[in-house]
C-alpha cells in the first residue's frame, strides 16, 4: 500500500534533517575545537622534547669527545710526572748514599 506524501511532509523532513544537521555541528564545534587544541598542544610538546633530546645528545657527546681528549693529555702528563718522579727517587738514592759516605769517613777520623 503507497501512501502519498505531500510536498510539506517532505520540505519538513528536509527541514528537519537540515536542523538536526547544524544543531550537531554546533553541539559540537566546541569538542572538537578543544580537540584541536589539545592535539596543537601535544604535537608542540612532542617537537620540544625531540630539540631537548637532540641538545643533550649533542652535549653528551661533546662532554665525551672533551674527557676522551682531557683523557690523552692526563695520561701524558701522568707520564712524564712519573719519569720525573724516578729520576728524583735515582737522585735521592745517589745522595743519600753521599752523604752516607761523608759521615762515615768523618766519624772514623
Amino acid at each position: 500500500m503507497l501512501t502519498h506524501i505531500s510536498m510539506i511532509e517532505v520540505w519538513h523532513e528536509v527541514e528537519m534533517a537540515v536542523a538536526l544537521s547544524v544543531g550537531s555541528w554546533v553541539m559540537l564545534f566546541p569538542v572538537r575545537t578543544f580537540i584541536k587544541r589539545v592535539v596543537d598542544a601535544w604535537n608542540s610538546q612532542e617537537d620540544l622534547l625531540k630539540e631537548v633530546h637532540t641538545e643533550l645528545v649533542t652535549q653528551r657527546t661533546n662532554c665525551l669527545r672533551t674527557l676522551q681528549d682531557q683523557g690523552k693529555t692526563q695520561i701524558d702528563t701522568l707520564g712524564r710526572v712519573a719519569d720525573t718522579l724516578d729520576g728524583m727517587h735515582s737522585q735521592q738514592a745517589e745522595l743519600t748514599g753521599y752523604i752516607k759516605g761523608l759521615h762515615d769517613h768523618y766519624s772514623r777520623g
